[in-house]
């Protein structure tokens, strides 16, 4: 199995990252997702971001927002997937457990 120094090195690996779209003149098109990676880590990752969109404690607020922006669905499901891969990665490399308070970005107040 590879080693990546970063969870963005393991995204750009699946082919999750955003790609600017340049042909020619045509230079103001909106970002797309680059398939430049691996397509069979995206097959595997889809049915665990369908469910952490349905179910997950994280994921419909941020799936919220992705869409009141004007996101579209399967764009959406691209980034719930980005942000898992990143969390095992994450969980991975530290050999911590999940906390889903770290992956809604919220941190507990110090205690006095």
């Amino acid at each position: 199995m590879a080693r990546y120094d970063s969870a963005k090195a393991v995204a750009a690996a699946a082919g999750l990252t955003p790609a600017n779209y340049e042909s020619g003149t045509a230079v103001r098109h909106r970002p797309r997702r680059s398939n430049v990676g691996k397509a069979g880590v995206r097959a595997v990752w889809y049915l665990p971001a369908l469910m952490a969109l349905c179910c997950g404690p994280a994921f419909p607020a941020f799936a919220q927002r992705l869409a009141k922006r004007g996101q579209a669905k399967p764009v959406i499901i691209g980034a719930v997937i980005r942000k898992l891969v990143h969390i095992a990665s994450g969980v991975a490399k530290h050999g911590a457990t999940y906390d889903p308070d770290k992956a809604r970005g919220h941190t507990p107040a110090a205690a006095p």
